[in-house]
């Protein structure tokens, strides 16, 4: 179900970017001002076995829907979000801007993932704007949990999904 999950929304792209030219079309932007990201979905080299976690020296195994998910896409541009692939992730999770942002939800952000699991329960998963800090990360609500959960953090909201698969459903009849 995720493959064709996340198919759809591939295929959806034209759609949705349409979508966010009209909006912004209505607050006075011109077309040719409103750039919108190309869809750019790369096909693994190889699939990983394991997906690094904010713990440096710990990675988690690819569960059976991060399978499916990496075996779809490695790194996935689209529209309005970007989809780590796996080597993106190692160097994202490392970089100081993205480490700032994880410090700062943990004193500041009141029972968001940062603040209520350990590093070697977190991972990141996309990244909607790196400037606002609107990241999506995967989260292992216990430390033997198979399939991570997935935490949006957008703006100054916060979504919860069970699982990939009601995540990319949520993106698909957003």
């Amino acid at each position: 179900m995720l493959i064709e999950l996340m198919k759809q929304y591939a295929a959806s792209y034209e759609s949705r970017k349409r979508e966010i030219i009209e909006g912004m079309q209505k607050f006075g932007w011109k077309e040719k001002d409103i750039y919108v990201d190309k869809q750019i979905i790369q096909k693994p080299k190889e699939l990983p076995n394991f997906i690094p976690t904010l713990q440096t020296d710990f990675n988690r195994p690819l569960s059976p829907m991060l399978k499916e998910r990496f075996a779809f896409a490695d790194n996935w541009k689209d529209c309005d979000a970007e989809f780590l692939g796996h080597e993106k992730i190692n160097k994202t999770l490392r970089t100081k801007y993205f480490r700032r942002w994880i410090d700062v939800m943990r004193k500041n952000w009141e029972s968001s993932a940062p603040q209520l699991y350990p590093d070697n329960q977190l991972s990141l998963f996309a990244i909607e704007d790196r400037e606002n800090g609107d990241y999506v990360l995967l989260v292992w609500v216990t430390p033997d949990a198979i399939e991570p959960q997935i935490w949006c953090y957008t703006g100054q909201s916060e979504q919860i999904f069970e699982n990939l698969v009601q995540y990319f459903l949520w993106l698909v009849e957003e």
